[in-house]
């Protein structure tokens, strides 16, 4: 059985200290900005950093980080909010990079492209 996966990366929903790891500088005020975007409360920003903890160690799992990384980096720097309050974040080849990644280093992870 193989999982399939959305072609999305868990940046939207998902506390601790982002100092913990040189990836998570920046992720608190990513999160805060996104969730103000959103009309999240704290636990929404909380819950965001969270994710992208969770996303690192996933990254990590599949020997995927340097690609993560870069993907994160460019999500903290290249991310905007819309008029229509939704969140966009404009790292397509990077988050493509770091899937294939992904993709590449499971058995069973497919992402259906």
């Amino acid at each position: 059985m193989r999982i399939v996966m959305a072609g999305t990366v868990m940046l939207g929903m998902g506390c601790a200290v982002p100092a913990l790891h040189p990836l998570l500088s920046g992720v608190q005020g990513y999160c805060k900005a996104q969730m103000d975007c959103r009309d999240g409360n704290s636990e929404d920003v909380k819950a965001c950093v969270v994710g992208i903890q969770n996303e690192r160690r996933w990254a990590r799992q599949y020997g995927c980080q340097k690609e993560y990384a870069t993907f994160i980096d460019c999500a903290k720097e290249d991310s905007e909010c819309y008029e229509d309050d939704s969140w966009r974040t404009n790292c397509e080849a990077e988050v493509e990079e770091y899937l294939d990644c992904l993709d590449d280093e499971s058995d069973v992870i497919d992402f259906g492209y």
